[in-house]
């Protein structure tokens, strides 16, 4: 790729590594072990033996700037930088789990002191780089972090966004704790992702437009598509006023085409706007008992 890139001769210039090959730096020597599609297809890590470092790559790569230190243990990683550390794996290694697992297996041999990304600040302390690691292999396999539910909504007049409001009221009533609304019109995709990878059930709620799906509820069920988002309970709640339920026929469909995930019974429709009845009081509970027979699981 080096020459695809920049059109040189490879020849004397340039040493490929394989996991076989060891280099003597004098005091320091380096071991490389292969983990591609974390992200890109040629990415190695370079272990240093002496001082246990591992050059992780693109892995356990966070977006951001750092903030006066180079390590994580003196700054407060929780506030400033473990959200954009999820939302770095959500948008650019989620779909790439298997390939991840398989790194994690290379790395779980090692005995690590200090953790270098590209990305990011360096970790040095034990329950810090456990704690990474343990998140990564739950992304990888699509466990989710906690058993509750993200509720993700497109409501361009607002009467959606009533309704999402709604459900989440009825399920904390119900004992459902770290819910998350998040509205797909006011922050970005990418933004909304990661809380795909958080919480164990998803509900849909979004509203016919033209005879088809909110557009920006579509791009986001198209990305969940492609990083091939699996392992979720979802609940789907569709909007229109003189159309079919159309908004809910679709998400099904879309939803349907997902690995290992499950619907929680057919689509609720709401026509315009939210009214006193119990349709969410009912898909409320629907989503809290299976919540609930999770936990016990």
């Amino acid at each position: 790729m080096i020459g695809q890139y920049f059109h040189v001769s490879l020849k004397d210039r340039f040493l490929s590594s394989d996991e076989k090959l060891e280099i003597s730096l004098g005091t320091h020597r380096l071991r490389f072990l292969k983990a591609p599609m974390v992200h890109w297809p040629e990415v190695t890590f370079t272990y240093e033996e002496t001082e246990k470092v591992l050059f992780s790559a693109d892995a356990f790569g966070t977006f951001g700037v750092l903030n006066g230190s180079v390590f994580a243990d003196d700054v407060d990683y929780e506030e400033e930088y473990l959200s954009s550390f999820r939302k770095y794996y959500a948008n650019i290694v989620a779909r790439y789990g298997m390939q991840v697992q398989m790194a994690l297996k290379k790395v779980e041999k090692l005995d690590v002191k200090y953790l270098c990304s590209l990305h990011g600040p360096v970790f040095r302390r034990k329950e810090d780089i456990a704690r990474l690691t343990d998140l990564y292999r739950k992304w990888a396999s699509w466990e989710p972090e906690k058993q509750s539910v993200s509720i993700f909504f497109a409501s361009p007049y607002g009467n959606t966004a009533m309704a999402a409001q709604i459900l989440a009221g009825k399920l904390a009533a119900k004992g459902i704790k770290n819910l998350r609304l998040v509205d797909l019109c006011s922050s970005s995709i990418t933004e909304a992702f990661p809380e795909v990878l958080r919480r164990s059930h998803m509900v849909l709620a979004a509203v016919t437009m033209n005879m088809g799906l909110n557009p920006v509820m579509n791009a986001f069920l198209d990305l969940c598509h492609e990083m091939d988002v699996q392992n979720r309970t979802i609940a789907i709640v569709g909007n229109s006023s003189w159309a079919p339920n159309v908004s809910g026929k679709l998400m099904m469909e879309k939803v349907q085409t997902w690995k290992k995930c499950t619907v929680l019974g057919e689509p609720v429709h709401i026509s315009s706007a939210p009214a006193n009845d119990d349709t969410l009081e009912k898909l409320a509970g629907l989503i809290a008992d299976d919540i609930m027979k999770e936990k016990k699981a």
